[in-house]
């Protein structure tokens, strides 16, 4: 069982799914729309799409032309 005990700001992770199969994954999701919804400010880094079901927003950088191109998308 995940516990979150005193008081987190903010949480970043760092590509959490290279190295999970498709199970996990999904668990990661579920994980990040129960639990860690609780704390106020989480940053994920990823290049996995499957992670953005669980986002309020999404920022995605792209590299079109030799030029970083950012674009937000608020659910």
């Amino acid at each position: 069982m995940f516990m979150i005990k005193g008081r987190i700001p903010v949480l970043i992770l760092d590509e959490p799914t290279p190295f999970l199969d498709e199970e996990r994954r999904k668990k990661l999701v579920d994980i990040m729309n129960g639990y860690l919804k609780k704390i106020p400010q989480v940053i994920v880094v990823s290049h996995d799409d499957e992670l953005k079901d669980a986002a309020d927003r999404v920022v995605q950088v792209e590299l079109k032309g030799g030029v970083s191109k950012v674009s937000i998308k608020d659910f």
